[in-house]
């Protein structure tokens, strides 16, 4: 049976240069500069038959409802305080 894995890379505690807020500022939308290759790295490590979904929280809300087997959290130094969250 195929297990489903729910992977979190949530927004800095502080603005950021490279964060959504830059581009919001300026009238974009929700958007992010650089990707997070973490999240895409666990991702392609999982089993294939896995059901895998991530969140970039600079471009959509974290799922507290998420029905997931497993839930996956990355992130740097500048999202540490989120992270504990």
């Amino acid at each position: 049976m195929a297990k489903s894995l729910y992977i979190v890379n949530p927004c800095p505690s502080d603005a950021t240069y490279f964060g959504a807020e830059s581009f919001e500022h300026w009238g974009y939308d929700p958007a992010h500069a650089i990707a997070d290759l973490a999240t895409v790295t666990v991702a392609a490590l999982a089993p294939q038959d896995w059901d895998i979904t991530i969140c970039e929280e600079h471009v959509e809300p974290i799922n507290w409802d998420v029905d997931a087997d497993f839930i996956g959290l990355t992130g740097k130094v500048n999202q540490v305080g989120r992270l504990l969250e």
